[in-house]
């Protein structure tokens, strides 16, 4: 369950740096006008990964998740599921872009 937590740390700091503009993005979306809109966007996808992951280790501290892994797999899968729907939006909004 460690992993959920570095795993959710990671993407937690990736998305605070997009937030502030740093981060890596494709080079079709460099130098555009809305190329800063965009970081900002994928920052947000990121948190929105990270945040949720955390909240599930914090849950497996209190709960003890262990001997239940279809809870953990469904958690996982649920909590997911959010940030995948905001970035296969954003990429198909700036792709038309």
């Amino acid at each position: 369950m460690n992993v959920f937590l570095l795993l959710g740390f990671f993407w937690i700091v990736y998305g605070i740096a997009g937030l502030f503009g740093y981060q890596r993005i494709p080079e079709r979306c460099k130098n555009q006008s809305w190329t800063e809109q965009y970081i900002r966007s994928s920052g947000i996808t990121w948190l929105m990964l990270g945040i949720p992951w955390v909240l599930l280790y914090a849950a497996d501290w209190i709960w003890d998740f262990r001997a239940h892994w279809g809870i953990v797999l469904g958690l996982v899968v649920v909590l997911s599921l959010p940030s995948i729907g905001y970035s296969v939006w954003i990429e198909r909004k700036y792709k038309t872009m």
